[in-house]
């Protein structure tokens, strides 16, 4: 006992050498037994030598027991070699010894980190086929499982199978579960389970109220946030910076910058020191609040007065910089101040100088070329700034540089990455625009994206290649994934041109229905994709569809103007005519109108002053508009249209 307790001790403090000292003393001394091995093997694991504890197990002299196999499973999780589980369940078996509750809550917390809930949930199946007995930790570690994911339902049916296996609940799984609210974004049911913990006479710990407070930062006003706060302070509480932090966390999310100006003065007079996490919060509560300026301002203020500044709180600043106007001079201060920092410069800093010169695209190249001489790592958000630049300035040759040095240095770009790669060289060089599409599509994360799939069919539309564009959105359904109205918008674009009319108007039909059925929006680009060479065809094109249009949101993307949208505002309905017909037909509005009118199809009795002539100009149609009355161009609730 005396040896178990001083390797015990001297495995707390992380003293590896003197627990093999002592394990060697015990074996000349033939004071060898399971319980000091047992020690040995929790004692090397909590000094990260999992290598040693298995070593230990495996040259045990006497007999190994279920202790000893689970210190070392415990071990092997905790130092991230659940690559061993395997084996060491494996001599388990051959050693004849049972697994008992413990073994199997190890096994749940491995599952649970590297296979995800539904493998966890099978372990839990696996000790109700054998009979092995449950415990809280068992629930807990199952509940914790379900984080990742935010499946608070799973969470909450099993804190009530804990009940129905007369398992009394601690505050362990019902701190889990709030925790499972929180990360899905839904505080009604936290606020359930503390009622719940109440009914049943669980007094909630600090960490479990704290977890509340976390959840119940998605609710609008943060009401029941702040009664969670004011009740610890009732109960006598004395909060920890991880209360006062999930309160300003919930401030933040809220953008209410004051009240985390306010938590912080309380702060200060019981004596608690903000860490970087509750600095970092304030800040991102005025860009909540788009107070940019006064996020600024209290960053310089923190900083001198030495509150603990880290690269997150340089980082929000930065952002404030970059959303406000004029403020790059104020932003190079800042990373020049960051550069001397002991965390230094980070890419996520220097991402947001880059982004800063929109305006000139050669700026953002040599800003990103620069990252390699200041020893940043490229990330997939620096890639893609450097892809629009590159578009942005029709420079295609240095956007297939640009891929070729994304793919040597290994970065992992995420779906907008991708998208912006591809837009960048599709016009000039499709055909590589579409090598790279071929890298991604079995990554199903990516083309899951449909703005990914619709620069790939964009590609297709400059190579004149519609059965590359069929295919592709082909392969798209063969996912199991769906067609959606920017797939289809860019479909119609490459088929037009290479498949015929007739591909093109079953494609059509296909997007009217998705349209319908999905209560998708519309915009003229699509319209402008269906069209058809033959005036009869257009006619009966436009009748056919009109329906499903009118009755969807429309977007109008007029030159130079933000998007608008609109619910059938009368004065679309005549730019929507024109898009349909086309410019060299010249057809008059008015006649239109009348044939659509007998066909039961538009109702415009009340609109006035139609242009005569309708073209193919978004820039004269637009000019057209501005003529009819303000009256006329008012939306639904009266609101002018800018």
């Amino acid at each position: 006992d005396e040896y178990r307790r001083v390797i015990a001790a001297a495995s707390e403090l992380g003293m590896v050498d003197v627990v093999h000292d002592l394990l060697s003393k015990a074996r000349e001394e033939g004071r060898e037994t399971t319980h000091i091995h047992n020690a040995a093997i929790s004692g090397f694991g909590k000094a990260g030598e999992w290598e040693r504890s298995l070593e230990v197990l495996r040259k045990m002299p006497i007999g190994r027991d279920v202790v000893s196999y689970n210190a070392a499973l415990s071990t092997c999780v905790a130092n991230k070699a659940s690559h061993q589980l395997p084996r060491l369940l494996e001599e388990m078996h051959q050693d004849k010894i049972r697994r008992n509750t413990i073994t199997y809550n190890i096994i749940i917390q491995e599952r649970a980190e590297t296979k995800g809930l539904e493998a966890a949930l099978r372990v839990l199946k696996d000790m109700d086929e054998v009979g092995v007995k449950k415990d809280s930790f068992t629930f807990s570690n199952l509940i914790a499982a379900c984080q990742p994911t935010g499946n608070w339902e799973m969470a909450i049916s099993l804190l009530q199978r804990m009940r129905f296996e007369s398992i009394r609940p601690s505050n362990v799984p019902y701190s889990a579960a709030i925790s499972v609210c929180e990360r899905a974004g839904v505080w009604e049911p936290a606020l359930e389970l503390l009622k719940d913990m109440h009914t049943t006479g669980i007094k909630p710990s600090q960490i479990t109220l704290s977890a509340a407070i976390s959840a119940f930062r998605h609710q609008p006003k943060l009401t029941n946030a702040v009664k969670t706060f004011q009740f610890m302070k009732v109960m006598g509480d004395r909060f920890s910076k991880k209360t006062y932090g999930s309160l300003m966390s919930a401030y933040a999310s809220q953008g209410y910058w004051q009240d985390a100006l306010d938590l912080l003065a309380e702060m200060d007079l019981n004596e608690v020191r903000p860490n970087t996490v509750i600095i970092a919060s304030i800040l991102e509560a005025c860009l909540k609040a788009h107070e940019e300026n006064k996020a600024l301002e209290l960053f310089k203020r923190f900083r001198n007065l030495g509150l603990p500044i880290d690269a997150s709180s340089y980082e929000l600043a930065l952002d404030a910089c970059r959303r406000g106007e004029g403020m790059e001079y104020e932003a190079e201060l800042l990373c020049e101040d960051m550069k001397k920092e002991p965390f230094g410069l980070s890419t996520r800093a220097y991402n947001m100088i880059i982004t800063m010169g929109s305006n000139n695209w050669n700026r953002r190249l040599d800003l990103f070329d620069n990252m390699e001489s200041l020893g940043l790592r490229r990330d997939a958000f620096s890639y893609q700034e450097a892809f629009r630049a590159a578009q942005e300035g029709g420079a295609w040759e240095r956007g297939l540089e640009l891929i070729e040095q994304m793919e040597k240095e290994r970065v992992d770009g995420t779906a907008m990455t991708y998208v912006a790669a591809i837009d960048s060289v599709h016009e000039s060089a499709p055909m590589e625009a579409l090598r790279l599409f071929d890298t991604i599509k079995d990554r199903r994360s990516l083309i899951a994206n449909d703005l990914v799939v619709a620069a790939a069919l964009r590609a297709c539309a400059s190579a004149k290649d519609g059965k590359r564009a069929l295919d592709i959105v082909n392969y798209v359904v063969s996912m199991g994934l769906p067609k959606t109205v920017p797939i289809y918008t860019a479909a119609l674009a490459a088929v037009k041109t290479s498949e015929g009319e007739d591909v093109a108007m079953e494609l059509f039909k296909e997007a009217s229905n998705y349209i319908q059925d999905n209560e998708d929006s519309l915009d003229l680009s699509t319209i402008r994709n269906f069209r058809s060479n033959n005036v009869d065809l257009r006619q009966k094109l436009w009748k056919d569809t009109w329906k499903q249009i009118n009755s969807a949101p429309v977007e109008i993307e007029p030159e130079g103007q933000f998007t608008e949208r609109f619910s059938r505002p009368k004065e679309y309905e005549t730019l929507a005519v024109s898009e349909v017909f086309g410019e060299e037909d010249k057809m008059d509005a008015d006649d239109v109108i009348r044939n659509l009118q007998k066909e039961g199809l538009v109702e415009l009795e009340d609109i006035e002053n139609v242009p005569e002539e309708i073209g193919n100009s978004l820039e004269e149609e637009w000019e057209a508009l501005e003529k009819l009355s303000e009256e006329e161009i008012e939306g639904e609730e009266g609101e002018e249209i800018d």
